[in-house]
């Protein structure tokens, strides 16, 4: 699928907090273009924080292309969506004052090359789960969980096997 799709978008999610930040950079991910979420929260809450924001700094800049994102002009959350793979990017540093609960949560989607290759594997090694699985297996997975372990959910001796009446 993946090989065949050059559309393939996303199927993996990073996160950013507290005062995240990095050097300027274009992503070699499998997918060309990153969406990212910015959302302005009080970690203490669990809540978005719309009303006196204290996270000053952590625009969002594309340096060779000359502009950034300024969170401090917006009072909710901000998308972007851009060709990373194309235009340098990074986050700036974003200190809050001590004490402070509030953090600006980034969340970013794309498509790693590492996780393509998962995938790929996956897709590639994928048995016919229907043929593999019946319920008698189930219920040797029940019986050996039973033989193996006593009540209290320790390993048995091996010796020392609970004898299983019979199925009727």
């Amino acid at each position: 699928y993946l090989i065949s799709n050059s559309n393939a978008f996303t199927c993996h999610l990073s996160f950013t907090l507290d005062n995240f930040y990095n050097e300027a950079h274009t992503n070699k991910d499998l997918s060309p273009c990153t969406f990212v979420t910015w959302i302005p929260i009080n970690q203490q809450a669990g809540e978005l924080a719309e009303d006196h924001f204290e996270v000053e700094g952590g625009e969002f800049v594309f340096p060779k292309d000359g502009c950034a994102v300024d969170f401090m002009r917006f009072n909710s959350i901000v998308e972007c969506a851009w060709k990373a793979s194309d235009h340098f990017h990074h986050t700036l540093p974003s200190p809050a004052p001590m004490g402070s609960p509030h953090t600006q949560l980034g969340i970013s989607s794309q498509l790693p090359e590492s996780a393509e290759r998962a995938l790929q594997t996956h897709q590639d090694e994928i048995p016919d789960y229907k043929k593999l699985w019946t319920i008698r297996d189930l219920e040797k997975v029940v019986k050996d969980a039973v033989t193996k372990y006593d009540e209290k959910g320790k390993l048995r001796e091996p010796n020392k096997k609970k004898k299983q009446p019979k199925p009727k």
